[in-house]
């Protein structure tokens, strides 16, 4: 079966959010979802894990595959203070601990560094949700990581929700052609290597991603990943929400 073109929302934490976020408030959605008929395999489930290096214990739960965010290992972290300035550490610790562990990884980008940022320090936004200023910085950092990581990162995230500006401020078009780029390295450096669409969350999103995907953003993904929050509306909102993302 192919990959490719496949909707998903990546690792369905998003779905476990809304569900705390209702539970006990919203009256309960008249959708009727069945239960499956077999047990769901594990390869459904994944995880965040904050502070595993620090102060988290390892969860106790089996689960399949591990998501990086909020992990200090996105490309501002990286790459920090001038260009060629790499700073793994964290990183490899990461990728070590999840080979020990037996999971796989989710590597998710996002956070641009200050001395490529499009965004000049002091704006109305962060320059970490700038697009870079050039194009061959962003080529050099994400053949950078897919040739450190050749066989230990199994899937690759283009950025993290780019259409919430906490996240991204430069425009549909430059994504699309970042996501261009990104998807080529990675797919010539690693061809076993998933490649994740950049993920817009919730359903005021519908619109970004619908013009991200007409400026061909997705044409190279192997997954299209979208993050499913429908808060404060009940977590049973998400199955009409998934038939607008991937209408039969």
């Amino acid at each position: 079966m192919q990959r490719r073109r496949f909707t998903s929302c990546v690792y369905c934490l998003a779905f476990l959010c809304s569900a705390w976020a209702v539970r006990g408030q919203q009256p309960v959605s008249q959708e009727r979802i069945a239960g499956p008929t077999i047990p769901v395999p594990a390869e459904y489930f994944g995880m965040h894990v904050h502070r595993p290096l620090t102060t988290t214990p390892w969860p106790t739960v089996p689960f399949a595959d591990l998501r990086l965010w909020d992990t200090m290992t996105t490309w501002r972290e990286l790459e920090n203070q001038h260009k060629g300035d790499w700073r793994f550490a964290d990183l490899d610790r990461m990728v070590d601990l999840a080979e020990q562990h037996h999971v796989n990884i989710l590597y998710t980008f996002g956070k641009t560094p200050k001395w490529t940022s499009s965004i000049a320090p002091g704006g109305s936004f962060p320059t970490e949700t700038g697009a870079p200023k050039s194009m061959s910085d962003w080529r050099d950092f994400v053949r950078k990581v897919a040739e450190r990581y050749r066989g230990r990162i199994q899937a690759y995230e283009l950025w993290n929700e780019p259409s919430y500006h906490g996240f991204y401020n430069g425009d549909i078009r430059t994504m699309a052609q970042m996501s261009q780029e990104a998807a080529g390295i990675i797919h010539q450096v690693d061809p076993k290597a998933i490649v994740v669409s950049p993920s817009p969350t919730t359903p005021e999103s519908l619109g970004w991603f619908k013009e991200f995907l007409a400026d061909g953003g997705a044409q190279h993904a192997d997954v299209i990943g979208y993050h499913l929050y429908v808060t404060p509306k009940a977590p049973e909102q998400i199955v009409p929400f998934v038939a607008q993302i991937n209408p039969p």
